[in-house]
């Protein structure tokens, strides 16, 4: 007799693997983690059902609160509402690598040349 079990993918199997070590982790890291092996194993269609299944099940106020909390976390950075220096950070700390690299770079094209100029000098001396 044939089973579910010996129809599902390979990518299926592995992305079931890593929501069952989130799981049982007690790491915010593994978490964090656990979204690059799903974009990677799941097709957009998967991922965008799981989130909405996922969202569906919890409370109104825990649905309101991830979906600022990811409103925040992705896109471009909002104008500064009160210490600009504090709010680049806060935006940069849930940024992924790859809005931190088109951010940075935009915002490079977008200076002055004696601003980019020091900007170039400050990471040199950072880096050194």
């Amino acid at each position: 007799m044939v089973s579910v079990v010996d129809h599902i993918s390979d990518n299926h199997r592995r992305a079931a693997r890593m929501l069952g070590y989130a799981l049982h982790s007690e790491s915010e890291d593994i978490w964090l983690k656990a979204k690059h092996v799903w974009r990677a194993r799941l097709t957009d269609l998967e991922r965008t059902a799981l989130a909405y299944s996922v969202l569906s099940s919890l409370d109104a106020d825990q649905q309101n609160f991830v979906v600022e909390t990811m409103s925040r976390s992705s896109g471009m950075p909002l104008p500064p509402l009160s210490d600009a220096t504090r709010d680049a950070c806060d935006w940069a700390a849930f940024a992924d690598s790859e809005q931190l690299r088109v951010t940075a770079m935009a915002c490079f094209n977008g200076m002055s040349r004696a601003d980019q100029a020091a900007f170039v000098d400050h990471i040199t001396r950072r880096a050194a």
